[in-house]
């Protein structure tokens, strides 16, 4: 068991400084086909990597709220990767699996905010109360809007950008909080930090995508 722990901390920690890496550079070249396919593809695999050892990790050191994010996150990685697959509409049997198991997660997330509010102060409960609202706001509006409604994914662009993006706040969050110690830094500013800072890129970066919007007169 040691030796498991040990390289699956190690493969974790090796790959999620891989991962910080990746998302910039898919960024930065996004108008290239071949260099934002080749380093998207990469972040995904690594951010699956990340997912499948941060899980069994989670649960040997009982770090439930851990756990919790590593599905808050990964959904995002999953949502951006089938958004690519489904835009011309062809749903699967996947795209429901991943939103009920994520919906699952994101409630019990939004559970365990509220047992250590009532249990050991609500002070101590703020952040998981954060990410639990929003993470079942998260897969509530996915399933309305992209599952149910839009059956030809005119926004899957919008939805891969979101997500994508969102995944690389969870990634750069995992970095702040365990080096947060290091420089003194607040629980709440290393958690809520890279929202602030990179959240209003997505909000750009969707606008972006969006036609401009006619005037009255139709031109």
């Amino acid at each position: 068991m040691e030796s498991f722990i040990q390289i699956s901390t190690f493969v974790h920690v090796l790959v999620g400084f891989m991962v910080l890496i990746l998302g910039p550079i898919a960024f930065i070249f996004k108008k290239n086909y071949t260099v934002h396919r080749l380093s998207g593809r990469m972040y995904m695999i690594g951010m699956t990597i990340i997912f499948l050892t941060a899980v069994p990790l989670s649960v040997i050191h009982q770090k439930w709220f851990l756990l919790f994010i590593a599905f808050f996150t990964y959904y995002s990685v999953c949502i951006a990767y089938r958004a690519i697959k489904i835009k011309r509409g062809n749903r699967k049997v996947i795209d429901w699996v991943i939103d009920i198991i994520s919906g699952i997660a994101n409630t019990g997330l939004l559970v365990f905010g509220l047992y250590i509010g009532f249990s050991y102060g609500w002070q101590n409960a703020v952040i998981p109360l954060i990410f639990g609202v929003a993470g079942v706001y998260f897969v509530a509006s996915h399933i309305k809007t992209f599952l149910l409604v839009k059956p030809e994914n005119s926004d899957w662009l919008q939805v891969h950008i979101g997500n994508i993006l969102g995944s690389y706040i969870g990634a750069v969050t995992a970095f702040t909080v365990n080096q947060a110690w290091k420089w003194n830094v607040p629980d709440l500013v290393a958690w809520l930090g890279p929202s602030l800072l990179l959240v209003p890129v997505i909000v750009r970066e969707i606008a972006k995508t969006k036609p401009p919007k006619r005037d009255l007169s139709g031109t």
